[in-house]
């Protein structure tokens, strides 16, 4: 039998990178998924994602520099390692 974490929130399903750095600053990534060849980031708590969307659209979100190159390196390795399967 397979182990099921019981989800108490919504998730925040998105395959748009740029956006998928930003939420990487803050917000938890849950898992990705590959469908027909594009990759969907699956992030924790949607109304927090929602939340950190709207201050980056509206140029509100603070983040490093450092943060935001660490983001930028991780989901791009997700997205470049799916490529290679």
């Amino acid at each position: 039998m397979k182990n099921q974490r019981i989800q108490t929130e919504p998730l925040y399903y998105l395959r748009d990178t740029e956006l998928a750095f930003v939420l990487y600053t803050q917000c938890k990534l849950d898992s990705y998924e590959w469908r027909n060849g594009v990759c969907w980031f699956v992030f924790e708590d949607k109304d927090r994602c929602d939340v950190v969307i709207n201050k980056h659209l509206n140029d509100k979100l603070k983040v490093s520099t450092k943060t935001t190159l660490d983001a930028m390196r991780t989901i791009k390795g997700i997205v470049l390692r799916g490529r290679d399967n």
